[in-house]
């Protein structure tokens, strides 16, 4: 014989309409970022332009404008730096599928510079359309340059590079690659970035 059905909960549903109360909007206070972040500040909020020699990213040699829009990460001790080729050069990345009919902006590099909260100093963390893992200290060195100590995995291989990074103007960023081997420096690239337009949302950003 079977149990008889037992009611465990009795539900009543209602259409409610609009609410006539004005509820305010909830505002976020605002976040205050602590010094470490304060050298970076005049680069965040805007979009900036350079050409580069292609195979510094794994394409056929030739010039690549490429752009670089960087942005705060809401209410965090971070930013993000987002590296685009337009794809308005006549030249071919490897690793990367290509499609001659579809000529939209690929993403090179996503960027992300953090304040780590346990070990009290600067984080970069990078990641390359080719697949490449790049991470290191960040270094805010005495004539207000920034140093990035890289170590990149990519291919199979560990590559170490030393990339200085420093602000000529408001308008204008340099920033210098070399290569490590038996602690000797090698410079592959120097790279000059010119301001193109400023985010509207940063405008007025609390950094």
């Amino acid at each position: 014989m079977r149990p008889e059905p037992v009611e465990l909960a009795d539900w009543e549903y209602n259409r409610a309409g609009p609410s006539e109360k004005n509820v305010p909007p909830v505002v976020e206070p605002a976040f205050e970022r602590t010094k470490y972040l304060q050298a970076f500040e005049p680069m965040v909020g805007h979009t900036w332009e350079s050409t580069i020699d292609g195979k510094l990213v794994g394409a056929s040699a030739g010039p690549m404008r490429i752009e670089s829009t960087i942005e705060w990460l809401p209410q965090s001790e971070a930013f993000y730096l987002r590296v685009v080729w337009p794809q308005n050069d006549d030249v071919a990345i490897d690793d990367v599928a290509d499609d001659a009919d579809v000529r939209e902006p690929l993403h090179l590099f996503d960027v992300n510079v953090y304040h780590h909260p346990g070990t009290k100093n600067l984080r970069c963390l990078a990641l390359s359309a080719n697949g490449g893992v790049h991470e290191c200290e960040v270094v805010v060195l005495d004539d207000g340059s920034f140093e990035f100590k890289l170590v990149s995995y990519e291919a199979g291989q560990s590559i170490e590079r030393v990339v200085q990074v420093d602000l000529q103007s408001k308008s204008s960023i340099r920033a210098r690659i070399w290569t490590l081997q038996d602690a000797q420096r090698t410079l592959t690239a120097e790279i000059l970035s010119q301001l193109t337009n400023q985010d509207p949302s940063q405008e007025n950003a609390n950094p």
